[in-house]
């Protein structure tokens, strides 16, 4: 767990890598490459389902896909046992 104190406009930066197994450098000259991959493989998946829109349409869909994804969840519904809970079903 971190525990930071931040100023007003002020960052910081936290790099982790999560494994189930030891690593013995985590942190190593891969890791900035793998994000900036990451970014291009978003762009180009961007641009290629948003070819028809503008820079500022793409940036509000950008940011909607992106809120699809954060907000995604899984809801296990048990409607057998919910409906034998109740009676008048």
């Amino acid at each position: 767990m971190y525990e930071l104190n931040l100023a007003p406009g002020e960052t910081k930066v936290i790099k982790l890598r999560l494994s189930n197994q030891d690593i013995d450098s985590p942190i190593d000259d891969t890791f900035e490459a793998v994000f900036e991959e990451r970014i291009k493989e978003s762009r180009s998946f961007l641009e290629s389902i948003t070819e028809n829109s503008s820079e500022e349409e793409r940036e509000i869909q950008k940011q909607a896909f992106a809120g699809l994804l954060w907000t995604k969840q899984y809801y296990n519904y048990e409607v057998e046992q919910w409906n034998q809970r109740r009676p008048w079903y």
